[in-house]
């Protein structure tokens, strides 16, 4: 999707690619006239052709390029990925403290939405500094391990759940990993994707 979104446009000049189509998709979940992806959360996915893959997504494209906000959410996301990447590194994760945790998680779509969870899991009760430091350090430095299990060991904080990991393995290093949640998941399905929940 990524590809092909690519190859009608960018918009963003300063952001990575994957930034950019998770931004799109969110516009097609939350956005959009209509909310075109957000029914495709709990259904399977469109059957389309090629041809009416492609006549889709040049339709909700051009919309997301002319979307009032689509610059805004650009300077948004930069900013968040630099002070994610500024905090995820081996020396501050070593001397981790609880204001760096919360400027981190403050940056996080994931758990900004979802009070409760954000509540869970900057509890000093249900996570110890060094559960957290060493999750984060599994995305720090993965070495040759399968992202499956990079996101398993990244995970293992009360609180920080799937699309939590998913969304910070992207935030950390977003020229390789998409950001994956479950508006991701619709829009793919919007666009006759079939993916697993995540």
């Amino acid at each position: 999707l990524a590809t092909a979104y690519e190859h009608l446009q960018r918009v963003w000049t300063n952001a990575p690619l994957f930034l950019e189509v998770d931004c799109f998709l969110n516009y097609l979940f939350h956005e959009a006239p209509g909310t075109p992806s957000n029914p495709y959360k709990n259904l399977a996915p469109q059957h389309l052709t090629a041809d009416q893959r492609k006549s889709l997504l040049e339709k909700w494209a051009m919309a997301f390029r002319d979307w009032p906000r689509v610059k805004e959410q650009e300077a948004e996301r930069v900013s968040n990925m630099k002070i994610i990447q500024s905090i995820l590194t081996k020396k501050r994760l070593d001397n981790l403290d609880w204001p760096t945790v919360e400027a981190l998680v403050g940056q996080m779509h994931s758990l900004y939405s979802n009070a409760l969870a954000r509540t869970k899991f900057l509890n000093p009760k249900n996570n110890k500094l060094s559960t957290i430091s060493k999750a984060w350090l599994a995305i720090v430095e993965p070495g040759d391990r399968p992202v499956e299990l990079i996101l398993q060991d990244a995970s293992k904080p009360f609180g920080f759940g799937r699309s939590s990991t998913q969304e910070l393995l992207g935030w950390s290093n977003p020229l390789k990993y998409p950001i994956r949640n479950a508006n991701t998941n619709a829009g793919m399905r919007f666009f006759g994707y079939s993916v697993r929940k995540y």
